[in-house]
């Protein structure tokens, strides 16, 4: 669904990690809201984790 949405973006899913997370490289401006939103409207819980 994501790679669909941003083509060019690369998901990474670390499931070797307890909270299971989501790594997205972007080149263009990441729309961080989009993606947030799509993986709640596929039932998932979605928190942003800054560096």
């Amino acid at each position: 669904m994501l790679k669909r949405i941003f083509p060019n973006a690369s998901f990474i899913f670390d499931l070797e990690d307890c909270d299971k997370i989501l790594r997205v490289d972007y080149i263009e401006t990441v729309q961080i809201p989009v993606i947030k939103n799509e993986i709640i409207n596929l039932g998932f819980a979605c928190e942003i984790l800054e560096d």
